[in-house]
């Protein structure tokens, strides 16, 4: 009998914390399947799942309205709204991003079977008001406008505030575009430094292992579009600025308008790294830490103990051959860009990794 009660509460709850949606402004946010049903089907489930610190006791209009305390949209907090088919409960959704005047928000218990992203005016998507936790605020008053701030020139591993331990990282240590990156448990490889360079009021954020460029794939200003590595074009895609965070953290902005981001904050070995609209989580603020040289150090290396020739690389591993050194010829090393046992070598115009065992340093 207890089991069916509680059953029966928790469908009544769900139920009166549906909302009706216009079809025209209807986006099912797909990326929280996984949280299932009993979440999904309820505004206010998810928005705590969203904002942890939202009060309980939320089971009317009345309740709702008088948690708030902000009449400024920021990202983290929770819209309060009416509902159109239940008025006397009202609604509540999450604050994911602000641009100027747009509100992006996100909302369960839509009836869809998804959470529901609309986006609009507070007057368009009829919000009564916020509640905000305390503490929370756009960066310099909009996600969407917000101006970067001064970073030293050098060579920087890049860590996420959400996964400890975690270092942006090129996938495989490759040299190809296209190359995607990631975050892996640090490792000291070239693979996870990153030469940070001025180009106008912008940066440019240049892998070690490869030369290639921190790049928003196709030029794409839509919040999901992945995040690669790509020859150097001096476009948007390949220009960022560094948004004070708090705490020694920063948001990097792309100039495209949207900022590097873990997808789904997510912690382990492999996990995606994208470009996603503000919303001022962990999963987008990120430390730079003084990762020493340039890369620029050269040395001459003279090959030894082959078969007749050295294979070139494009990744430190076998089986990426792009160029041949004979044996006793002599190569430009920089050993500044080892990745574990393989050096970054020049010769005849090819560069790549090979292995460190066959090369003498002079």
């Amino acid at each position: 009998m207890k089991k069916l009660l509680s059953l029966f509460i928790l469908v009544t709850l769900c139920a009166v914390n549906s909302v009706s949606v216009s079809a025209g402004f209807y986006n099912a946010a797909t990326e929280y399947d996984f949280l299932g049903s009993k979440v999904i089907n309820n505004c206010v489930f998810f928005a705590r799942y969203k904002q942890p610190a939202l009060p309980f006791g939320l089971t009317s209009y009345a309740s709702k309205k008088n948690i708030c305390n902000s009449n400024e949209a920021i990202v983290g907090e929770v819209a309060v709204m009416p509902s159109t088919n239940a008025p006397s409960y009202g609604h509540v959704a999450y604050v994911e991003a602000v641009n100027g005047d747009n509100i992006t928000i996100l909302e369960g218990g839509v009836g869809s079977g998804h959470i529901n992203r609309r986006t609009g005016t507070k007057a368009s998507l009829n919000i009564y008001g916020f509640y905000n936790p305390g503490g929370l605020s756009n960066p310099n008053n909009g996600g969407g406008s917000a101006s970067g701030v001064n970073v030293s020139e050098g060579i920087y591993s890049i860590s996420p505030k959400n996964a400890s331990g975690m270092c942006l990282d090129i996938s495989g240590g490759s040299a190809d575009s296209e190359a995607n990156i990631q975050i892996w448990k640090s490792n000291g490889t070239t693979a996870q430094k990153f030469k940070i360079t001025k180009s106008g009021s912008s940066y440019v954020i240049t892998a070690l292992c490869s030369n290639k460029a921190l790049d928003v794939a196709n030029g794409s200003s839509t919040a999901g579009s992945n995040v690669w590595q790509y020859t150097p074009n001096g476009t948007a895609a390949q220009k960022w600025s560094f948004v004070d965070a708090g705490s020694g953290y920063y948001y990097i902005k792309s100039d495209l308008g949207t900022y590097l981001d873990v997808y789904n904050a997510g912690k382990t070995d492999g996990t995606n790294v994208q470009a996603w609209s503000f919303n001022g989580s962990d999963a987008q603020k990120w430390k730079l830490s003084s990762a020493g040289t340039s890369g620029g150090n050269t040395r001459t290396g003279v090959i030894h103990g082959t078969d007749g020739t050295l294979v070139i690389n494009s990744r430190p591993a076998k089986g990426n051959q792009i160029g041949l050194i004979p044996e006793g010829a002599s190569c430009t090393v920089y050993p500044d860009r080892t990745s574990g046992n393989w050096y970054w070598v020049e010769y005849n115009g090819v560069s790549g990794y090979s292995y460190k065992a066959y090369i003498a340093l002079q």
